[in-house]
């Protein structure tokens, strides 16, 4: 979910505007594979439930994959996010000002106008919700948001949430369900340079940063700090492998892309599950991104990198959109997938139309609120994340 750019990034291969081709893929596709998960678990019957043709099999098989997407945005982040930590410790120039002016910025662009688009989105469905949908009621049904306790639109969990706490101290916010990882980003880029400090830092500060770091690892939790492994994987490949050249090793990127789609297929069949798939998809997609990292193109390009600049916002906005259309408009009915596809469409439709809006309006203004964050720290402006 963190779009990119460094000139510590020497050997990879990046396009002419500092992005990795790879990388805007997996981004793009993923947040594409997110949201047509979550509008299949919302308009359609169960698979049991179903007469499905073959396209229909098909469909139902290819929107599966919403949470591996998720698994897939951690490697991401930690090959970016621990890339940039750990070499700015190595250079003697990691600045803690910097990093969280720039991740803080980053992440509240999006995320801010999310939980207030969550907010309006929500409160106007919940007075046509003739269904429970908001309440909770559907969700043994859907088998996803809301929860049984249904949402809160609490101004304390509001808050919570723009400071990272949702899953910690306090739900997610409304129905925005997937901003469950942005807590575990958000809290990853502490942990991250704090263990980074441990290799780097003197005595008293390695005291300090141990203690600090076992401290949150404590406070987070256990779901949140497994997690951080898949994470961490990320950033090994970020730190040791990626400025090797591998560009003309054809068998390791075809043993590479077979592991990574075996390990999507033995999710998706259920031979593993819980966090043994997150972690074969997390060490399949951190061996995918070792053997293609120098990729110089990719189909579609202009396509891809599109889908890639919007992700962020696609990811943080979709799921109270296609919520509040759902109740609206499609009276929270699970349809066959043949009397869904208006559905679906209008869905899908309205949903990327919302987000080219808002990434318009926020998130590619990311640089505005960076700035602000460098003045009043007074850190000196140059050439940094997006």
């Amino acid at each position: 979910m963190d779009n990119f750019q460094s000139d510590q990034i020497v050997k990879t291969k990046l396009t002419h505007d500092g992005s990795i081709p790879l990388l805007d893929l997996l981004r793009g596709v993923s947040a594409l594979m997110v949201l047509l998960g979550h509008v299949h678990s919302m308009t359609l019957l169960p698979y049991e439930s179903s007469k499905l043709s073959i396209f229909g099999k098909a469909f139902y098989f290819l929107t599966g994959f919403g949470h591996q997407s998720v698994i897939v945005f951690f490697v991401i982040s930690g090959f970016l996010i621990g890339r940039t930590a750990w070499r700015g410790y190595a250079a003697g120039t990691f600045d803690w000002r910097r990093f969280f002016s720039d991740r803080l910025s980053r992440l509240w662009a999006v995320a801010i106008p999310a939980l207030l688009m969550t907010f309006v989105l929500d409160a106007t469905a919940m007075q046509f919700d003739n269904h429970g949908y908001y309440s909770g009621k559907l969700s043994f049904i859907l088998h996803m948001w809301p929860n049984p306790e249904g949402v809160d639109l609490g101004f304390d969990v509001f808050i919570s949430n723009a400071f990272f706490l949702q899953t910690i101290t306090v739900p997610v916010f409304g129905s925005n369900g997937p901003l469950w990882s942005l807590a575990n980003e958000f809290w990853y880029y502490v942990l991250c340079p704090l263990l980074f400090g441990i290799f780097f830092l003197s005595r008293a500060k390695k005291i300090m940063a141990t203690v600090g770091f076992f401290v949150l690892i404590w406070f987070v939790g256990s779901k949140i700090s497994i997690y951080g492994l898949i994470w961490l994987m990320g950033a090994f490949v970020g730190i040791y492998w990626s400025d090797r050249n591998v560009s003309n090793v054809l068998w390791l990127r075809a043993l590479a892309f077979i592991l990574f789609v075996s390990a999507l297929l033995a999710v998706r069949i259920n031979v593993i599950a819980d966090y043994t798939a997150d972690f074969a998809v997390g060490v399949a997609t951190t061996f995918l991104v070792f053997a293609f990292i120098n990729m110089k193109k990719v189909i579609f390009p202009s396509v891809i990198k599109k889908m890639s600049d919007v992700s962020f916002s696609l990811y943080a906005i979709h799921f109270p959109v296609i919520s509040f259309l759902w109740v609206i408009f499609f009276d929270a009915k699970q349809k066959s997938l043949d009397n869904s596809l208006l559905t679906i469409a209008v869905l899908l439709g309205v949903t990327f139309i919302c987000t080219l809006v808002m990434h318009w309006l926020f998130e590619s203004r990311t640089k505005v609120l960076r700035n602000i964050f460098y003045n009043a720290l007074s850190v000196e402006h140059g050439k940094t994340a997006k």
